[in-house]
């Protein structure tokens, strides 16, 4: 089994691993660090996919695709259905987030099923939607709209399971934004909220207009910048 493993694994693992620690938080109400844990497993899960790109056509592949979804299920899956149940403090919500959860599960497992290696995304990535709901959620915890957040909910669980395609980005692009959400991970107090806000900022337009740009030649051009 261990021989199984190769690098870009254990970035899966981490990735689980801090979304694991990010439910003892969210079961403990301390959502500040839940957040962190769950920004840490996004960040893990690009380094992720940043190592496997580089180690291409290894025999382990497929065994690492498989991982890398069932991290992601937890970490943005699990613990983004949780958060929005704690956070609402409403029975009723374990329908609602159940509903996310299902939607998170099936994208995954048509992403496994169909080519990974494809350009864009059909539908939205698990790993978006959950980012921007865990941010949202630790950002107005203390005003949080019940309603809204249902809305939210829907949509995006809506949206992962849709055929609408989204862009994917390539590694020049996409680091950025991994060390964008490294800094509120050791930041507190306003600069935490300044750097999450700006992050929730540029998902909700990844969302929104994404799907308008990953037909078009504007995404490939940004890649084949040198």
């Amino acid at each position: 089994m261990y021989r199984e493993i190769a690098l870009p694994d254990i970035a899966s693992l981490l990735n689980l691993t801090s979304g694991f620690i990010a439910i003892t938080f969210l079961t403990r109400e301390n959502y500040i660090l839940a957040a962190k844990f769950i920004l840490l497993s996004g960040i893990f899960d690009g380094i992720d996919g940043l190592i496997a790109r580089k180690i291409s056509n290894r025999k382990e592949a497929k065994f690492g695709i498989e991982l890398d979804s069932m991290a992601d299920l937890v970490s943005f899956g699990v613990v983004t259905a949780l958060f929005g149940w704690k956070i609402t403090k409403n029975n009723y919500f374990l329908l609602i987030s159940s509903i996310f959860l299902i939607a998170a599960i099936l994208r995954l497992a048509r992403f496994n099923t169909k080519n990974p290696n494809e350009k864009g995304f059909k539908g939205l990535p698990t790993t978006s939607a959950g980012l921007l709901l865990s941010i949202y959620l630790v950002l107005f915890s203390n005003t949080i709209n019940t309603i809204l957040t249902t809305t939210l909910f829907l949509i995006l669980s809506t949206l992962m399971v849709s055929k609408i395609k989204y862009p994917k980005f390539d590694d020049r692009v996409s680091w950025p934004l991994g060390i964008l959400m490294a800094f509120p991970v050791f930041l507190t107090g306003n600069y935490f909220g300044i750097f999450m806000s700006i992050i929730l900022g540029l998902l909700t337009g990844y969302i929104i207009i994404g799907p308008f740009f990953a037909s078009s030649k504007i995404i490939e051009n940004l890649n084949h910048i040198t």
